[in-house]
């Protein structure tokens, strides 16, 4: 009984192909991710709760940064089929894009790299898209989640 409800979770937290093909790609080239503990844990309570509209997440974090933002953008045109730019920024000393689309029932699935010298991110969404547009509205809050 155990093993099914394992199974079960399992296959409740769906992995999604564009999240798993950039991922390996950044592994290929960075190495290594970090690991988080309880992510998993926090990931399973975000499927449930759905705070600030965001139904499912999954994040790979790269201790080794130095990603120029060429090498980003090429990785991301890549490993992104069917999703559209939202936004490219682009400092000397870190680099951000947003991808996103729309999915099923008024929601979206936003993929997020950032790249700076000590570390990459990439992190995607699976958020309420009502929720976003008024997110995107107030940059300020981005601004600040994204620190």
């Amino acid at each position: 009984m155990k093993r099914l409800a394992l199974v079960s979770l399992f296959f409740a937290l769906p992995l999604f192909a564009d999240f798993s093909s950039a991922e390996l790609a950044l592994r290929a080239q960075l190495g290594h991710q970090q690991t988080i503990p309880l992510l998993g844990f926090v990931r399973f309570a975000s499927n449930i709760v759905h705070p600030k509209g965001v139904h499912d997440f999954q994040l790979a974090v790269f201790e080794r940064g130095g990603m120029t933002s060429e090498n980003a953008v090429a990785l991301m045109r890549r490993e992104t089929n069917g999703f559209s730019q939202i936004v490219h920024h682009r400092s000397k000393r870190e680099s951000t894009l947003i991808y996103a689309r729309p999915t099923a029932a008024g929601r979206m699935e936003v993929l997020i790299l950032n790249s700076d010298q000590h570390e990459t991110v990439l992190l995607r969404c699976d958020v309420d898209a009502a929720q976003f547009a008024r997110d995107m509205r107030k940059h300020e809050r981005l601004e600040r989640l994204g620190r």
